[in-house]
């Protein structure tokens, strides 16, 4: 077997060569920090720009919150701290017991069941123009019936919920008729 045997030369240049270039790499790393430090960039002024506008809108904001102040001298309008308006809601809301609300449209009640049919037109009046019944034209000498006058005012309202036809032939139980349901 033969043996091998390295020359010295070879391997201590390619250490050499290795310790240059990381050098090199961190010789560029630290100059471009180095420099970025040194030249402030237009994304640091814009910064420190809006950092002022937003402390500035902070003191503004603390100002119109916490403190009173005029909002129109001339018309006489104040503007109270936020703590202060909130302590006068609440003894205002608390002054103002709850009561149930008004119904806007109330129900129309039900006729009667036992009432009476709609009344009929004397025959002697005249049918007004806005009952939209032609007058009745008699024969001479007949005497016709009364047309009767229609009030849609006076007529029932349709059930929202009629009860379903029973199937076999007895009344439809309701609930006025079955209270324990």
């Amino acid at each position: 077997m033969a043996k091998s045997y390295r020359n010295g030369k070879g391997s201590l240049s390619s250490v050499i060569l290795g310790l240059v270039i990381v050098l090199l790499f961190l010789g560029l790393v630290s100059l471009s920090a180095w420099q970025r430090r040194a030249i402030p960039t237009f994304d640091e002024e814009r910064r420190q720009t809006r950092l002022k506008n937003l402390a500035d809108l902070y003191a503004d904001n603390d100002k119109v919150l916490n403190h009173y102040h005029w909002i129109d001298r001339q018309k006489g309008i104040v503007g109270i701290p936020i703590e202060r308006a909130k302590q006068m809601i609440i003894a205002d809301l608390e002054a103002n017991k709850p009561h149930p609300a008004e119904l806007i449209n109330p129900p129309v009640p039900p006729p009667a069941p036992n009432s009476s049919p709609a009344p009929v037109a004397n025959p002697s009046a005249s049918p007004s123009p806005a009952s939209g019944v032609p007058p009745a034209n008699p024969a001479p000498g007949a005497a016709a019936p009364p047309a009767p006058i229609v009030n849609p005012q006076s007529a029932p309202a349709p059930a929202l919920n009629p009860a379903p036809p029973a199937s076999n032939g007895s009344p439809a139980a309701t609930p006025a008729s079955n209270p324990g349901e």
